[in-house]
């Protein structure tokens, strides 16, 4: 059997001593440089028991059943109080619920950092406990959510919720659709990019011996 390993960094937490009611977050970890590359504080009052991210914007976190749960914003570093009354799976602004005491799909919008749950469909309990992809999911691509209904028919709903700008960049990583903020650098091996004021890129070689040549 060959094990590969994962080409992109992959969650991490830190369990380490932190401040009361803070739990951090390493969502940016390089497994070929074993360097954390963002360390991101939460609100939670626990270890959670789950996390996910979305976007590159998004961490949800959970300390279980009974909750609490919410929803860090990795561009204005806010957390959103979320509910925690069943499965939950987060997508690009929003968290789509199942809340089987009332046999409803709920989603929460969080895109503005403010919670607002509206109810999405009638969902009863099923055998199944935690019945996220089994009897509804969230496309994480195009941000659509599918369920299936008592009558087995699949129903795609359509949030309305705009798609999110990716975090700036931190570190010496940047991902598709990040931005570098106005006098921030990302730096290499060989290149250091920097967003002047102006709004140019300017990129310049790494001599070992201060500011290297411009090369665009």
């Amino acid at each position: 059997m060959t094990v590969e390993a994962h080409p992109h960094p992959l969650p991490r937490i830190r369990r380490g001593r932190q401040p009361e009611g803070v739990f951090v977050v390493r969502p940016d970890f390089d497994l070929t440089t074993r360097r954390t590359v963002q360390t991101v504080p939460t609100d939670a009052p626990c270890v959670p028991s789950e996390l996910q991210a979305a976007a590159q914007h998004w961490v949800y976190w959970s300390c279980g059943p009974s909750g609490p749960a919410g929803v860090h914003d990795l561009a204005t570093g806010k957390d959103v109080p979320v509910p925690a009354s069943g499965p939950a799976q987060l997508g690009d602004g929003f968290v789509v619920e199942h809340d089987t005491a009332t046999g409803k799909l709920t989603l929460t919008d969080v895109h503005t950092d403010t919670a607002t749950t509206t109810d999405l469909a009638d969902l009863p309990a099923g055998p199944v406990t935690d019945d996220r992809r089994v009897t509804w999911t969230i496309d994480k691509y195009q941000g659509t959510i599918a369920y299936l209904d008592s009558g087995k028919n699949v129903h795609l709903v359509d949030p309305h919720i705009p798609a999110s700008t990716p975090a700036p960049a931190a570190g010496a990583f940047i991902y598709p659709g990040q931005q570098l903020p106005s006098g921030h650098s990302l730096s290499g091996a060989v290149m250091t990019l920097t967003m002047q004021t102006d709004g140019n890129l300017v990129a310049r070689l790494n001599t070992g011996k201060g500011a290297g040549q411009v090369v665009w």
